[in-house]
């Protein structure tokens, strides 16, 4: 790090815990719920119904908006996403969104968020969608898909530009499974 070069700090003695429990998210514009903090993360028992964008973001960035922040333990699970990701913003790659600005992946050293396995698990949810993408994940190290019941519906017609269920982009240490 130089003075010739821009960079962040933030004060990893003053992030939270979050436990985010037995909540109705409806009808939000631009996300459901958003995550940026290096402590432990807990989302369950909740209820996305019809948000607009991306039902569940981790994001991190100082880039822009400034939400910064790693995610280093994230637990979400029984959840139920109900009709999420009906319009397009900014980071709705998929119904749960692991998306930290990164400027150069290519390049990128180490993993945004994560860094062990398992850090990120999405265990136990239920998913009732028109389209097809579930999850985005981009620099990641350690996550864990599995348990969840994905149903398709036909109350939208479909539209996203993103096909595919699981969209990953430098993502090390995944495991996804029934």
């Amino acid at each position: 790090m130089n003075d010739q070069e821009a960079f962040g700090i933030e004060n990893l003695t003053w992030t939270p815990e979050v436990y985010f429990a037995y909540n109705t998210i409806r009808n939000n514009r631009a996300r459901g719920s958003l995550f940026s903090t290096p402590r432990k993360t807990v989302v369950e028992h909740n209820l996305f119904d019809h948000t607009s964008g991306t039902a569940i973001l981790l994001c991190g960035d100082c880039n822009g908006w400034y939400e910064t922040g790693s995610c280093r333990e994230v637990i979400i699970r029984h959840n139920r996403f109900v009709n999420a990701l009906t319009n397009m913003f900014q980071f709705t790659n998929a119904v749960i969104s692991i998306y930290p600005e990164i400027p150069d992946l290519a390049h990128q050293v180490k993993y945004f968020h994560g860094g062990k396995p398992g850090a990120i698990q999405i265990t136990d949810n239920e998913f009732e969608t028109f389209d097809l993408p579930i999850l985005y994940a981009k620099s990641v190290d350690g996550l864990v898909f599995k348990r969840n019941r994905i149903h398709t519906n036909t109350d939208y017609k479909p539209f996203h530009w993103n096909q595919n269920c699981f969209l990953l982009e430098k993502v090390n240490r995944v495991e996804i499974a029934e």
